[in-house]
């Protein structure tokens, strides 16, 4: 919303969403091994994973940053993602056995791209305002649950909740 409706100096940190974002896909998806050993009792992995991912991210902000601006910090954000995500997906595997849904994740990322894309079109077509981001904001989760669900990533019981919850506020 904000690269919609933001001012044009604002508007430059759209530089860094890239790889913030699919850090924080890649968080999300850490999560599940979180799970795991969160009910394993077995916390501690957790902080020792999250306390290694921080302290690369401080290191390497404190050496990349002063040369390469704050794109660096947006790069060295994701890294340090990955970082956590391989560190949980191998340590939580003691306590539960799990796979990356890999399919779900290809998915989900395959949809990304036409949403990205009307947004980057939207950005370079008119000046930011609100008026763009309300129009853009339905727009997008239109075309992003749309595509998803023409690559098969939402299942019956979701579309059913979908649904309902789009009639609810409608009807």
């Amino acid at each position: 919303v904000s690269l919609l409706a933001g001012d044009r100096a604002f508007v430059e940190g759209w530089r860094v969403l890239p790889w913030v974002t699919f850090g924080l896909m890649l968080y999300g998806l850490g999560q599940i091994g979180v799970t795991g050993i969160g009910l394993g009792k077995r916390t501690a992995i957790t902080m020792q994973n999250t306390v290694a991912a921080a302290a690369f991210n401080v290191v390497s902000n404190i050496i990349l940053v002063p040369e390469y601006g704050y794109v660096a910090a947006g790069v060295t954000t994701l890294v340090s993602y990955v970082i956590l995500f391989l560190l949980t997906l191998v340590r939580s595997r003691v306590v539960l056995a799990w796979r990356v849904p890999t399919g779900a994740v290809l998915r989900t990322a395959a949809a990304s791209l036409p949403l990205a894309a009307l947004l980057w079109f939207a950005q370079q077509a008119a000046a930011p305002s609100w008026g763009l981001a309300l129009v853009i904001f339905p727009s997008g989760l239109a075309l992003y649950l749309g595509t998803l669900l023409l690559l098969g990533g939402i299942d019956t019981e979701e579309r059913t909740w979908i649904a309902a919850h789009i009639r609810r506020p409608l009807g």
